[in-house]
């Protein structure tokens, strides 16, 4: 009797330590909470790696970023430089000795050069520029000097930063209610209004290095001084486009041309300029032609190559980007991946200059691959999760950003044999939201593959509901993604989180139909001229097969949510077909024509709306292209549900757009919600409007998928 009571009172026990810690649902207030973690940055002697670590605090709304170190060895984390409120730390690179990191931060109250011991302390302060526009900062091998990018008046010669910042103090007194006088376009970029004559440029700052501090030697230097040339190229690029030579002496550079074309080429032109400053020489001016795209210069550790990213047709942003060998030397070119049908977006070397560590997306997953230098096999290395090379420390060590759908970025070893070419074998060095997710069930992406149109092979992703149970039903949420050259990856966001959807109770359907990236440039180049045909028969044949394989999948009950290219798709499918309950529209297109006028980027549209032969293409000479696929011509057929978000500062497809759809859905009596966000772009960024966003998303698919 004594036995059988200890038996049901440690059952008792056991089942309310369950009931304790038992994992909860993950919610938008939760993806907030999620620490970001940068990309590492390697200490030369491969011991360390140190990152950023973003935090944003729902209850104080402030948001603080610092640095932290981990030891690679034995995965020890130090905190290097303590969270302040308001404070930003950020970009750390390493002095050639390891001894010192240097870093951008914002704790002087405007974004200047620091510099820490590797060992902690107190930080100290490199710069006082009068400019608060300091990125994608790099230390050169040799440790003589700083360079990072600041967006300065072209035509500004001495003293560079100073005339910027006094220009920029002239316009400001004038007031908003004056003008700005443009001769060319862009006018407005993405999410900015342009300012004439000003542009990023790469700084150089000289520096003096001892045994115990480190400090300025002499004035920054424009290296770009005079050239119409922005580098970075705005708004995405980032110090993947320069690098130093290990020697110091030398800088490449990728820069847009700045001239009447812009807005209509995809031209990016690689350079080559001594870091003292000169005149910056182009090193493929005998194998890229005119207007084509190349990008993400790289030395060699052994000094001899420069090592780009190169497209071959002029007009595709989208083209496959191959790699191209530049022997400094010679001046001669070779194409080192002309034969690999996968679009490279990011690469480093090898130490012994033999191999290249390539990032490229291979059906849905962004895989690393080893690429000889000598043969151009390619052989890869990691083909799970998303990862992004980062640097190879040793002749069988790489140090890289990890994550999945189920897990936010973290710093990762893979110890790999390029001589053999096995798969890398995997070490998580930090887990800096460990504790965190571990509250959480986050159920694993499955991946499948279906039949497009023309029994077209199409690949997606099915995730099942928080506290799957069999046996039951559950709705679906379908999610459409944008580009439309892009993909869903297996991969974290901090925007269309799918395990939002999920922990939600929704069964969650994700399809990459013709566009998508990863399954070859064919595939990626079918979308152009079609953007309703081929894609559209993709995306529904793909939810019927998912529908269809999963029993437990409610098909009486599908939502569908798109974004950009997918918020045109939701507006497309409201002409096309009422199989869904309700659909959710974010900065989509609704007036393909119209769009064209409105927009920024024009090379987007010259090619996405006529065959590839014919890019280039505008309304007024090829408008049946532009109007093929036209969602405002399908308006009479509208019927479902619909919810409507754009932002103000979206001038990639301006709210206008968004006001149009919002409109037909109002005039024609759909019930219908309009979601604006004034100051966003073309997503939702600022942490507060994220969680309004999830709200309202889910409150609409909850109110109208049980109806």
């Amino acid at each position: 009797m004594i036995t059988a009571i200890k038996v049901v009172c440690a059952l008792l026990l056991l089942a309310l330590f369950s009931t304790c810690h038992a994992q909860r649902s993950f919610t938008v207030q939760d993806l907030h909470a999620v620490k970001r973690v940068s990309p590492p940055s390697v200490s030369p002697d491969g011991q360390f790696a140190a990152y950023s670590v973003r935090f944003w605090d729902i209850n104080t709304k402030k948001t603080t970023v610092h640095l932290e170190l981990v030891q690679i060895s034995d995965k020890k984390v130090t905190v290097l430089t303590q969270p302040g409120e308001g404070i930003s730390d950020s970009e750390p690179v390493w002095s050639p000795d390891s001894k010192y990191v240097a870093f951008v931060s914002t704790r002087s109250g405007s974004s200047q050069l620091w510099y820490i011991l590797k060992t902690g302390g107190e930080p100290v302060k490199l710069t006082n520029y009068p400019t608060d526009d300091i990125q994608n900062l790099k230390w050169s091998k040799v440790g003589n000097l700083l360079t990072f990018s600041a967006s300065v008046y072209i035509d500004c010669a001495d003293d560079f930063l100073q005339c910027t910042a006094d220009r920029d103090a002239k316009q400001a007194a004038l007031g908003t209610n004056t003008g700005y006088v443009f001769e060319s376009l862009y006018v407005r970029h993405w999410a900015t209004f342009e300012t004439p004559g000003k542009h990023s440029h790469i700084i150089v700052q000289p520096l003096t290095v001892t045994e115990t501090t480190v400090s300025v030697s002499g004035a920054p230097k424009d290296l770009l001084s005079g050239m119409k040339v922005a580098s970075p190229v705005p708004p995405f690029s980032g110090g993947e486009q320069y690098s130093i030579s290990p020697d110091g002496s030398e800088v490449s550079f990728t820069g847009e041309v700045i001239e009447k074309e812009t807005a209509w080429s995809t031209g990016w032109v690689t350079y080559s300029v001594p870091s003292s400053g000169g005149a910056a020489k182009v090193i493929h001016s005998d194998v890229v032609p005119k207007g084509v795209r190349t990008s993400n210069p790289s030395y060699s550790p052994d000094g001899k190559t420069i090592a780009y990213l190169a497209m071959d047709r002029p007009g595709l942003e989208s083209d496959r980007f191959h790699i191209n060998l530049y022997d400094r030397t010679t001046g001669q070119t070779r194409v080192l991946t002309d034969k690999w049908d996968r679009s490279i977006s990011d690469f480093t070397w090898s130490t012994d200059s033999k191999y290249i560590v390539a990032t490229a997306t291979d059906v849905a997953i962004d895989s690393l691959f080893q690429i000889n230098v000598a043969t151009s096999e390619v052989t890869a290395i990691i083909d799970t999760g998303s990862n992004t090379a980062a640097t190879v420390i040793s002749p069988n060590t790489i140090i890289l950003s990890r994550t999945s759908m189920n897990s936010p970025s973290d710093v990762w070893k893979a110890e790999v044999n390029f001589e053999s070419k096995s798969p890398a074998q995997l070490t998580q060095l930090t887990d800096v939201n460990g504790a965190l997710m571990a509250q959480f069930k986050l159920n694993a992406p499955q991946k499948f593959f279906a039949l497009g149109h023309g029994n077209t092979k199409i690949q997606g992703w099915t995730i099942k509901p928080f506290n799957f149970e069999e046996g039951k039903k559950y709705p679906v949420v379908y999610l459409i993604h944008g580009g439309p050259e892009g993909s869903w990856e297996d991969s974290w966001s901090y925007r269309w989180n799918v395990q939002l959807w999920a922990n939600k109770g929704y069964a969650v359907v994700m399809v990459n139909p013709r566009g998508s990236t990863g399954m070859g440039q064919n595939f990626t180049d079918a979308v152009r001229n079609d953007w309703g045909g081929a894609p559209f028969v993709d995306l529904m044949k793909g939810l019927d097969y998912a529908l269809n394989t999963n029993p437990w999948m409610d098909k009486s009950k599908t939502c569908a949510c798109g974004a950009s290219y997918g918020g045109f798709m939701i507006n497309w499918i409201q002409g096309q077909t009422d199989r869904f309950k309700c659909l959710v529209n974010h900065d989509g297109v609704f007036d393909t024509m119209a769009m064209y006028y409105s927009t920024e980027e024009l090379f987007f549209a010259e090619s996405e709306y006529c065959a590839i032969k014919d890019r280039g293409c505008v309304p007024w000479e090829k408008p049946e292209g532009f109007e093929r696929f036209n969602p405002r011509n399908f308006v009479k057929n509208w019927k479902t549900p619909m919810l409507v978000i754009h932002g103000g500062h979206d001038y990639r497809i301006p709210e206008s757009e968004g006001l149009s759809t919002f409109t037909a859905l109002q005039r024609r009596g759909i019930p219908s919600k309009l979601l604006y966000f004034p100051l966003e772009s073309h997503w939702v960024q600022k942490p507060d409007n994220g969680i309004m966003w999830y709200n309202e998303v889910l409150g609409w698919i909850d109110a109208w998928i049980n109806k």
